[in-house]
C-alpha cells in the first residue's frame, strides 16, 4: 500500500471509521492508480496492482520477486509480469 498511496498521493482505502475502512479493503479494489495520477506509467501501474491484489496468488510470492520487477522497470526492461484484472 505504500507504494501505492507514494504514487498517487492518495490512501488506497480512506474512511473515518475503521469499520468501514476495513469493509472497504476487504470486499472493494482501490481505484486504479493513474486514474488518480496520469503521470504513472503502465508498466508501474501494472507493479503496483500486482503488490496489492487481494488474490495471494496474483501477488508477487516474494520481496525478492517485486524488487526483481522494480529493478527491470527502472533500467527500462519490459516488465514480465502484467496486470490483468
Amino acid at each position: 500500500m505504500t507504494l501505492y498511496e507514494l504514487c498517487t498521493l492518495t490512501p488506497a482505502f480512506a474512511s473515518h471509521s475503521p469499520e468501514k475502512m476495513i469493509t472497504r479493503i476487504l470486499e472493494s479494489e482501490p481505484i486504479k492508480p493513474s486514474e488518480l495520477n496520469a503521470d504513472i506509467p503502465g508498466e508501474l501501474e501494472s507493479i503496483i496492482l500486482m503488490a496489492i491484489a487481494k488474490n495471494p496468488v496474483r501477488r508477487y510470492q516474494s520481496a525478492g520477486d517485486l524488487a526483481s520487477r522494480s529493478e527491470e522497470r527502472r533500467v527500462g526492461k519490459e516488465c514480465r509480469s502484467r496486470w490483468s484484472p
